[in-house]
């Protein structure tokens, strides 16, 4: 959150937004008025480099990208005039109402990537969400396709309120900054010189977590890609021994999970149980590159949930790093396990379709 940001981050409220919000508004125009022009030059070159029309996939969810974030910025702003945002009730209100607008905007996302590139997604293990009581639920981040995970499974099919944990540079996207400062999201800065303050704001989304709530997080804390995994592992080598060394030695399509923020949320835990969410296919959507040459098209996502009681969760740090390293490498053979059985390339599962 801002007020927990360091100071040399251009993170003013008001002065960000008179940028970010316009700067949106006129791309979303530009895109509308150029794609009649574009778009029959992407199907020609699309029909010459034969990528399954790639090139007009992305023009077309881009523009739909940038229309969405404008129409659902101007829904923020009726719900703020209808609830009297600017005031201290009116505020609170915003706080119990803005998860709808949160999962509708996910669904909207989800949806733009299933009809434009033929995206399909099979979950196991959402039997993890039925029973009762707080979670506390640990995402895997192989792609910016991944970050609809946290509301459509958590919010839209487990009916929970979700707190947020995302990296501050998503403040730059007004609908993630408007969103998510009304859902007292925390926006941590990943490599901030007071990692003790960033660790203190993010805890603070535990207090007064209800039963029917859920704190999110990508312990990874950036995207997997195999040159970020061969840079992290020697890093943690003077920080790990024994099992949990171990663990992060075998891991082969994960990151290891960063030992700051997700192991502070896990010791100061006051009674959640730990929800992972595992999930293959979306490597082929790691970049912008990725969609521009097809790599995505046609997926079927693989997710896979498993709960673990808080009663069986160590309480002590070191017992806790080796249990949080153990259950990642389980994790981590599970997506490569969906790399072997379709070739390298995950396929279709069939179990519960999100």
């Amino acid at each position: 959150m801002d007020k927990h940001s360091d100071t040399t981050w251009w993170s003013g409220t008001r002065q960000r937004r008179a940028v970010t919000i316009p700067a949106i508004a006129v791309l979303a125009v530009v895109s509308v008025a150029v794609l009649p022009l574009a778009l029959p030059l992407t199907l020609v070159a699309d029909l010459v480099r034969g990528k399954h029309f790639a090139l007009s996939r992305c023009a077309l969810f881009f523009a739909g990208y940038l229309v969405g974030e404008v129409l659902f910025l101007l829904a923020t702003l009726g719900h703020w005039l209808a609830v009297a945002g600017w005031t201290e009730k009116g505020r609170q209100r915003l706080f119990r109402q803005t998860g709808w607008l949160g999962n509708a905007w996910a669904r909207w996302m989800d949806a733009l990537g299933e009809h434009l590139f033929g995206l399909r997604r099979t979950v196991q293990g959402l039997e993890a969400l039925d029973s009762g009581g707080p979670l506390i639920a640990l995402f895997r981040h192989a792609s910016v396709g991944d970050t609809t995970f946290p509301p459509l499974i958590l919010g839209v099919a487990g009916g929970r309120q979700v707190r947020y944990v995302v990296k501050r540079e998503l403040q730059l996207d007004p609908i993630f900054d408007v969103i998510g400062h009304r859902l007292q999201a925390c926006f941590v800065a990943r490599d901030s010189q007071h990692s003790d303050r960033e660790i203190q704001a993010l805890c603070a989304l535990l207090d007064g977590l209800g039963p029917q709530d859920a704190v999110a997080i990508f312990p990874e804390g950036t995207r997997f890609s195999p040159d970020k995994l061969q840079r992290a592992l020697p890093r943690l080598e003077g920080r790990l021994s024994g099992e949990a060394l171990a663990c992060a030695q075998s891991l082969r399509r994960t990151l290891p999970p960063r030992l700051g923020g997700p192991i502070a949320l896990l010791e100061r835990n006051p009674g959640a149980d730990v929800v992972f969410c595992a999930h293959a296919g979306y490597e082929g959507a790691a970049t912008f590159a990725d969609l521009l040459h097809g790599r995505t098209i046609g997926r079927t996502i693989q997710v896979r949930l498993w709960r673990v009681p808080f009663a069986e969760i160590p309480r002590e740090r070191e017992a806790l790093i080796v249990w949080l390293f153990r259950q990642w490498a389980a994790m981590d053979q599970w997506v490569e396990l969906q790399f072997q059985q379709a070739g390298s390339s995950p396929g279709p599962a069939h179990d519960n379709t999100l």
